[in-house]
C-alpha cells in the first residue's frame, strides 16, 4: 500500500491484516499503529513527525525506513532476530532524528543492530540499543550533560549544568554493558561527579544519567 507524497495524518487500517508492505513517507503523521498488522514486512516513513513507533508485534518486519521524523523511542524487539543491516532496505535511523537514544530489540540482534547505527549517520549521536526495554525510556532530554574523558581507561567525570545552574545535582549515575545489564549503580548529591570503569573489560558502555529533572544515556569507551 502507498500512500506516500500526500497531507494524511490519520490511516486507519483495520481488518487489513494481510498487508505486507506500507509506504506513508512525507506525509503528516505524528502517529501510526502498527500492532494490527502481523504479516508486515515493508514500512517506510520518512520525512513524518513520528514521535514512537513500535515495531513489537511485526515478527515478519524485515525492512524500516524512518529518517527525518522526531523519534525519541523505537521498538523492533519483535520476537525475530532480522539483520536490519542489509544494505538497501533500511536507512540510518538516526539520520534526522536526533533525539533517538535508545532502540529496543531482541537479544540477539544487539550486537548487530548496535553495529548497523554505530556505523551510520552523525558519528556524534550515540544511540544504544538495548534489549531490556525499560531502558528505553521516551523523551531524554538535551541537558548540559557533560562526560570525560571519553574513550577512559580508568575515571569517567560527569558535569550537569542543567536548566544552566551549574547547582544542580545528579541523582543517579548508572553504568550498563552493550547487552543492557547493570553493572553499577551510584546515588550521589554531588556535582559533578565520578565513576571508575577500570576494572571492567575494554569495550563500549552505556552511562545513564539521571538529573533533577532530565535524564540521558551517553556512550563510552573503556580502553
Amino acid at each position: 500500500m502507498r500512500c506516500d507524497y500526500n497531507y494524511l495524518s490519520i490511516l486507519d487500517l483495520t481488518g487489513l491484516s494481510a498487508i505486507e508492505g506500507v509506504n506513508i513517507s512525507s506525509n503528516n503523521f505524528s502517529a501510526f499503529n502498527l500492532n494490527n498488522l502481523p504479516n508486515l514486512k515493508d514500512f517506510e516513513c520518512a520525512n513524518n513527525q513520528i514521535y514512537s513507533l513500535d515495531c513489537s508485534n511485526n515478527a515478519m518486519l524485515t525492512t524500516l525506513v524512518c529518517k527525518n521524523n522526531n523519534l525519541n523511542y523505537l521498538n523492533i524487539k519483535n520476537g525475530i532476530n532480522q539483520d536490519f543491516s542489509i544494505a538497501g532496505l533500511n536507512d540510518c535511523w538516526k539520520t534526522g532524528n536526533p533525539n533517538l537514544t535508545t532502540v529496543c530489540a531482541d537479544a540477539g540482534e544487539v550486537a548487530s543492530v548496535q553495529s548497523f547505527l554505530d556505523g551510520c549517520g552523525d558519528a556524534g549521536q550515540m544511540v544504544m540499543v538495548t534489549s531490556a526495554c525499560s531502558m528505553a525510556n521516551e523523551g531524554f532530554t538535551k541537558d548540559s550533560f557533560t562526560i570525560s574523558p571519553n574513550p577512559t581507561k580508568g575515571n569517567i567525570n560527569i558535569n550537569y549544568n542543567g536548566n544552566g545552574n551549574s547547582n544542580d545535582t545528579i541523582k543517579m549515575v548508572q553504568l550498563y554493558d552493550s547487552q543492557g545489564r547493570v553493572l553499577l549503580t551510584k546515588t550521589s548529591a554531588e556535582n559533578p561527579t565520578t565513576i571508575n570503569v577500570s576494572g571492567y573489560a575494554a569495550g563500549v558502555y552505556f552511562v545513564k544519567i539521571v538529573g533533577e529533572a532530565s535524564e540521558k544515556i551517553v556512550k563510552v569507551v573503556k580502553e
